[in-house]
């Protein structure tokens, strides 16, 4: 246990296949996480082109990680289960972005929902810099969210 008396667990990140299926039930009505499907595929997110990874406690999957590689670099889409949440399940998942970027010498980047101070704040700890600066991803969400960004040192 952590001094923030947190139960430290081993999470590791692996291709998302049939048994992360359940975590995206899980998930389902996260309305950041409805921005990225597609409502002509059943809900599936649209990952065409996007690596889909996610984290695992055990068997049971606790997070998803979604990469798009853009113009800006690699855009994240990160979603933790809320029970697992304050737990090490999102640092993990940057971690792996982190290795990511590196290997392919990219800037990082993720879309925050603006009303959503506790994802801000988990970015920023882990040195991302919110920007409200329009990127023509979402010019219809421009008002309602923070691009948080990390550029390769």
């Amino acid at each position: 246990m952590d001094a923030n008396g947190i139960e430290a667990t081993e999470i590791r990140v692996q291709a998302f296949g049939p048994r992360a299926i359940a975590l995206l039930d899980a998930l389902e009505g996260d309305p950041w996480l409805e921005f990225g499907r597609r409502a002509d595929d059943g809900g599936i997110p649209a990952c065409v082109g996007r690596d889909v990874l996610a984290a695992f406690d055990g068997d049971e999957p606790v997070g998803l990680l979604v990469v798009d590689r853009s113009r800006l670099g690699i855009e994240l889409t990160i979603a933790v289960l809320s029970a697992r949440r304050r737990r090490g399940v999102g640092s993990v998942l940057i971690a792996h972005a982190d290795r990511l970027a590196r290997d392919e010498r990219a800037n990082l980047w993720v879309q925050v929902a603006r009303a959503n101070g506790a994802a801000i704040a988990f970015f920023e700890r882990h040195g991302f810099v919110a920007d409200s600066s329009p990127t023509g991803r979402a010019p219809n969400l421009e008002s309602q969210r923070v691009l948080c960004a990390r550029t390769l040192t």
